[in-house]
């Protein structure tokens, strides 16, 4: 898949979550040791197995991963939460662009009668087809 790098914007031959060109990853990459050095020495990184609060309950957990947020309580709940939005969305997401789409085909299909009784009338006979095909092969296998 062809990109372009979003530093430098070379055309670049990449999968599809591809950003940069080899140089500018490279210099990205010290980028963010230099953030993660300075913010070590600034005091402010957390370290794994030390304490922290939780943001939604407020109680105190040992940290077991750099982006953790949440105790265990909370995690689980949130999680649930999380995906319960995330099937929203893919199930709600869309609905009114698939509403719009819905109307044009029905006002479409109003203006071409023609149309749709060749499309299934067309549609019918792939349908015959296939059905007298399947016969055959069952009244072949007795």
């Amino acid at each position: 898949m062809i990109k372009k790098c979003v530093i430098c914007g070379i055309e670049i031959i990449g999968q599809p979550l591809t950003k940069y060109c080899t140089k500018c990853r490279a210099e990205k990459i010290k980028e963010n040791d230099r953030k993660k050095y300075q913010r070590k020495i600034a005091g402010t990184a957390r370290k794994l197995g030390t304490t922290d609060i939780c943001v939604v309950c407020g109680e105190e957990y040992t940290i077991n991963a750099g982006r953790q947020k949440y105790c265990k309580k909370c995690a689980v709940d949130k999680s649930n939460e999380q995906t319960r939005e995330s099937f929203k969305r893919a199930y709600y997401g869309n609905s009114a662009k698939r509403q719009k789409i819905l109307e044009r085909a029905r006002e479409w299909a109003l203006n071409h009668p023609e149309r749709i009784k060749y499309i299934l009338h067309k549609s019918y006979l792939k349908n015959i087809i296939k059905l007298r095909a399947s016969r055959r092969k069952k009244s072949k296998g007795l």
